[in-house]
């Protein structure tokens, strides 16, 4: 197996980058994302030229949750409300595009989705399957 090598993308790419990213199923493309302060894109290359690309973002992430013990859920709803508040105003303070929340099965599906969160996922053999978070600490 030949080792492949990293380096930033070209300014010359652009196009290739989201005629690829168009092509791909394994993503959430979304073209807000090009006009991110933060981006970064990463190209994987061999003697041959570009084999992949990879956007990187910063993002803001509505992580864990502690509910005081026996929280109502309309409480609870109300809460979810107000920090998704906090959240939307520190990412734009922060020049951040987008927000993530985790439901780690605490309820939070409905919440999410009446404040305008989308599950992320795809169709599969006509059944939404929604993607999977991985997290790696450093």
């Amino acid at each position: 197996m030949v080792q492949l090598k990293l380096r930033f993308a070209k300014p010359a790419e652009a196009e290739q980058i989201v005629d690829w990213l168009h092509a791909s199923d394994y993503n959430e493309y979304n073209p807000d994302t090009l006009n991110s302060s933060s981006l970064r894109i990463f190209c994987s290359y061999d003697d041959s030229g570009p084999q992949q690309y990879i956007l990187l973002n910063k993002v803001l992430m509505l992580d864990s949750s502690a509910p005081k013990p026996g929280l109502d859920k309309l409480v609870a709803a109300q809460s979810f409300r107000d920090f998704t508040k906090a959240a939307l105003l520190l990412a734009s303070a922060e020049g951040l595009r987008e927000v993530y929340a985790l439901d780690c099965g605490g309820g939070l599906d409905k919440m999410a989705q009446n404040n305008h969160f989308k599950l992320l996922g795809k169709e599969v053999d006509g059944k939404f399957e929604p993607y999977r978070v991985y997290r790696i600490t450093v």
